[in-house]
């Protein structure tokens, strides 16, 4: 049954007068029955009744809220990784690079598999593109209200001749925020992305590891702030963790650059002798996202992105308990 939706029209379908005189008037839609959209049927007996009409929530495109990333950990087996870096340590460029991989079809054994945050990482790399206008590639950096927001991902790979999906959340610590989970255990507490993370990745800026009055402050960050992670992270031996020596363009493309990769060769010593055995995991890598000259390291964030799809042993990302929508994010702990 049809009805005009203009004012008016005494259009009905036993006198199909149109306002217009079209036989085929544009205006006419298949009407609903409201009586039907009210009726409600009794379920399992008593009083508990049901709507015949179900809400369906659609997601932005933008971050998840806690949330909503609390909704994507109970239906799914998701792995959540944690991104922390000083202001400009190329945290937001990796992630960008990596949604632009998945967008050529360039992240090797992995496929695309859909997405709740696609105008999240669009936004991350909006400012490289040709169409933005931006003169030079650019990226937008993590706000403090972005703050345990996440990306979201799923990922499809081959494993004994079967597809399977892997889901992941993301999380873009600010890099004003890094200072306050360097000096305090209260905020590193406080954030649920570091307390449910399965992969803490922590990025030491190249940048300013050749530079001979940064260099220090930058190492030392590092370093304290893992010290952090152990002392408010229940059963932080159970967490991945990676170093990337971002912005490795910085220490390569220079005449000194034999000096730079030796003194963060150092550092990687350093680092491997404070850290390796006091989490499940302990890696450094060496990553140019976007570099000044040449061509991206591809296949080191390749190889990076894997490790995060891959459980740990023993380590189950499935939700822990019953599932409840009230419960809040942080409430999914690694056992």
């Amino acid at each position: 049954m049809k009805k005009c939706t203009q004012q008016g029209c005494p259009y009905t379908p036993e006198r199909p007068d149109c306002i217009e005189g079209k036989a085929d008037c544009p205006h006419l839609v298949e009407a609903v029955d409201d009586a039907k959209l009210g009726q409600t049927k009794v379920i399992g007996g008593g009083d508990s009744l049901r709507a015949d009409i179900v809400a369906k929530t659609f997601h932005t495109g933008e971050k998840l809220s806690a949330d909503e990333a609390s909704t994507v950990l109970h239906e799914n087996p998701t792995s959540v990784v944690l991104c922390v870096g000083a202001t400009g340590s190329g945290k937001t460029t990796f992630l960008a690079r990596i949604g632009e991989l998945f967008r050529e079809g360039a992240m090797s054994a992995w496929r695309f598999a859909g997405s709740l945050t696609l105008c999240g990482f669009e936004r991350a790399s909006w400012r490289a593109t040709l169409v933005s206008g931006a003169i030079v590639p650019d990226t937008r950096r993590t706000d403090r209200w972005e703050n345990d927001t996440f990306l979201h991902l799923c990922a499809n790979a081959v494993e004994g001749g079967k597809w399977t999906s892997r889901h992941i959340l993301i999380s873009d610590l600010s890099g004003e925020s890094f200072p306050d989970a360097v000096s305090s255990q209260d905020f590193c507490r406080s954030l649920c992305s570091l307390q449910r993370a399965d992969t803490l990745v922590v990025f030491a800026d190249s940048k300013q590891l050749v530079d001979t009055v940064q260099r220090h402050a930058e190492t030392d960050n590092v370093i304290k702030f893992l010290q952090q992670v152990e002392s408010s992270v229940p059963n932080a031996r159970a967490l991945r963790v990676q170093v990337v020596f971002s912005r490795w363009d910085y220490a390569i493309s220079v005449d000194e650059h034999l000096v730079n990769e030796r003194y963060c060769e150092e550092f990687e010593r350093d680092l491997q002798t404070r850290f390796e055995g006091r989490f499940e995991q302990f890696d450094i890598s060496r990553v140019a996202a976007r570099p000044r000259v040449g061509e991206p390291t591809d296949d080191i964030i390749r190889q990076i992105f894997s490790r995060w799809m891959v459980p740990l042993k023993g380590h189950p990302i499935d939700p822990i308990g019953e599932i409840s929508h009230a419960r809040d994010f942080s409430a999914y702990l690694r056992p």
